[in-house]
């Protein structure tokens, strides 16, 4: 059975992946835990939800000199990042926007009948289908005070494409990250994550400081 103390251990990215690999092949031979995990019951909807797309990230930001550490509770970030002298350098905040009643019914179906639903798009509609749960899910973390050593990454669940052959889902892609580069984020930087490997930053947009709290922080450093 999965357990958050699991979950929390210092991992490389390679660590971390294998991991992952290691709880899907328990759970693909435990009925039980299975149904759990599709239900993301426990610690399951953090795993799939926070350490699946960490893990994924990582492999292509991260090199196995460093670290990375699943933190659980009410702090603004899922994971602390160290390097190879143990030194905290980064903080990483993981945003998967989704359709929340679809996957909830497409569960459903797959504890059912053991198959869920099919999905097709054109060039772009599936970006502009999950658009509003970015930008509603932007808004939430507009209002979160990150500091600069936060990184917020968003995971877009979209079919992966090269961006020199797919010239309208790119335009799509671009046309979403402008939106959030309109949005206000206390973080030190935003990105857009589309697995297996494509990183975008989105265009700092800090919230303006008022002079009596820009002269206070100036004091205090």
């Amino acid at each position: 059975m999965l357990t958050d103390e699991d979950i929390d251990v210092p991992r490389t990215p390679t660590e971390l992946r294998g991991f992952i690999e290691q709880v899907r092949n328990e759970v693909l031979d435990d009925k039980a835990e299975r149904d759990r995990g599709i239900r993301k019951r426990g610690p399951y909807k953090r795993f799939l939800d926070e350490v699946v797309p960490l893990s994924l990230y990582s492999r292509v930001e991260y090199s196995d000199e460093f670290r990375l550490l699943p933190v659980k509770g009410n702090q603004p970030y899922d994971a602390a990042v160290f390097d190879a002298f143990d030194r905290e350098i980064e903080r990483i905040e993981i945003a998967v926007p989704h359709d929340g009643e679809w996957e909830a019914k497409d569960a459903r179906l797959l504890l059912e009948r053991g198959y869920g639903r099919a999905r097709v798009w054109g060039p772009g509609e599936d970006i502009n289908e999950l658009r509003p749960f970015v930008m509603a899910t932007a808004a939430k973390k507009a209002l979160i005070g990150y500091d600069d050593a936060t990184t917020l990454v968003f995971v877009l669940s979209v079919m992966p494409f090269d961006a020199a052959h797919d010239h309208p889902r790119e335009a799509t892609l671009n046309s979403l990250v402008a939106d959030l580069g309109r949005v206000c984020f206390s973080a030190g930087r935003v990105r857009v994550f589309i697995p297996p490997n494509r990183i975008r930053d989105v265009p700092a947009n800090k919230p303006v400081q008022s002079d009596s709290k820009a002269a206070a922080d100036a004091l205090e450093r």
